[in-house]
């Protein structure tokens, strides 16, 4: 984490190896996904440790804290900023870009249609789980185009990087 005031704070977390049995790891995400869960999201991609399907998140990588510029009025002024060490940069402004784009609503039916595919490509697995496997994955839609940036009511940037809903 760098502070806009040059200080430079570290947070070091211990790179642990997948299991060599671990499945594939698939992140939902949608432009209401900000802050934190986009943090999450974009550390997973960048080590390479998940596949996101969803919309483009928010792009609210830079933390603020209040300011009073009178009794009854505050704004939130950055304060520091998040660098990932694996891409030297952050995710504010554009939000996190999924590796699969589709619209929040189709997601999670994408990542279960992955998850059964996966299954059905794995050696060894009982006819059972194989079957059932194959049977609800012909019940899953196909995917609708990703909804462009900008669409329902999506985050809009002010001249200092501050974000305000817009009105449904």
């Amino acid at each position: 984490m760098e502070r806009l005031d040059g200080n430079v704070g570290y947070l070091y977390v211990r790179r642990v190896a997948m299991p060599e049995n671990a499945g594939p790891v698939y992140v939902l995400t949608s432009e209401r996904t900000f802050s934190g869960g986009e943090e999450f999201c974009y550390n997973l991609q960048a080590m390479g440790r998940a596949e996101l399907i969803g919309e483009v998140t928010g792009g609210e990588a830079h933390p603020t804290r209040p300011f009073p510029i009178s009794p009854a009025v505050h704004i939130g002024v950055p304060h520091a900023r998040s660098i990932n060490p694996v891409t030297g940069t952050n995710w504010e402004g554009g939000g996190v870009v999924p590796d699969t784009p589709v619209r929040a609503d189709e997601a999670y039916d994408v990542a279960y249609a992955k998850a059964l595919r996966h299954v059905l490509e794995l050696d060894g697995v009982p006819q059972h789980i194989a079957d059932e496997a194959r049977d609800t994955l012909a019940t899953l839609t196909q995917p609708g185009p990703a909804r462009p940036s900008g669409a329902r009511g999506r985050l809009s940037r002010g001249r200092a990087g501050h974000s305000a809903e817009k009105s449904r």
